[in-house]
């Protein structure tokens, strides 16, 4: 069975749906990076005291779940808030299943010149929505991702790095403010160089969702083809 992508999407409709999903779940990201901040300046305070800096290990393990699990939540409040189908089932681990598979290919292909990564990147930018949308396996939405991103492939991964490149603008601009503005010692800048890790996640999850709405919400976006 093969698929064929009937829809197209611009790099702009791309872009444009990125914030706009953003926009529509912007308490849910507040709360998402509170918590995160939490979790840094409480590590920075005890990483600060020499009886108590091993828990900060303790902590950095305890933030990956907390990363996957957010994620999710963020993915599922997206598409609760559009009103759309969303599988019910906590997909948290299988999210983090999905990244240890994807990141392979995908940091092969950024040490080949950086463009071969981006693609794929691009490519597989949907997986997450197909996995939190549909009743898929991980591999079922890493597969139907791929197949939905035919034809739009050099939008998707020109929006892709349009964000990644937002991306390292923004980090750059706020460790340099926090570097300025910093007067509560290293505890707090090390806990705002965390947080700006967040944006970019956060910025494909948009990118996702929009181009999951745009490419394959709708069954007849893709045509099976029975060979």
């Amino acid at each position: 069975m093969a698929f064929i992508q009937t829809k197209r999407a611009g790099m702009g409709e791309l872009l444009t749906g990125t914030f706009a999903h953003l926009a529509l779940i912007w308490r849910e990201i507040a709360v998402y990076f509170g918590v995160f901040l939490v979790i840094g300046l409480i590590s920075d305070a005890l990483f600060a005291s020499p009886d108590l800096a091993p828990l900060t290990a303790i902590i950095g393990l305890a933030a990956i779940p907390a990363y996957f699990a957010g994620q999710y939540w963020l993915y599922r409040a997206a598409f609760k808030r559009l009103g759309a189908q969303y599988d019910p089932r906590f997909k948290a681990f299988s999210m983090f299943f999905m990244a240890v598979i994807l990141v392979f290919p995908i940091s092969v292909g950024m040490n080949l010149l950086i463009v071969p990564g981006l693609i794929l990147a691009a490519k597989w930018v949907m997986a997450p929505s197909f996995l939190v949308a549909q009743e898929r396996s991980l591999f079922g939405a890493m597969g139907d991702a791929w197949h939905a991103s035919s034809g739009n492939s050099w939008q998707l991964t020109g929006a892709f790095t349009v964000l990644c490149v937002i991306w390292l603008v923004a980090f750059s601009l706020l460790l340099t403010l926090i570097g300025i503005g910093d007067t509560g010692g290293p505890a707090r800048i090390n806990a705002f160089e965390w947080l700006t890790f967040h944006i970019l996640p956060v910025l494909l999850l948009g990118l996702s969702v929009a181009a999951y709405r745009l490419l394959a919400e709708d069954d007849t976006s893709l045509v099976e083809v029975f060979e």
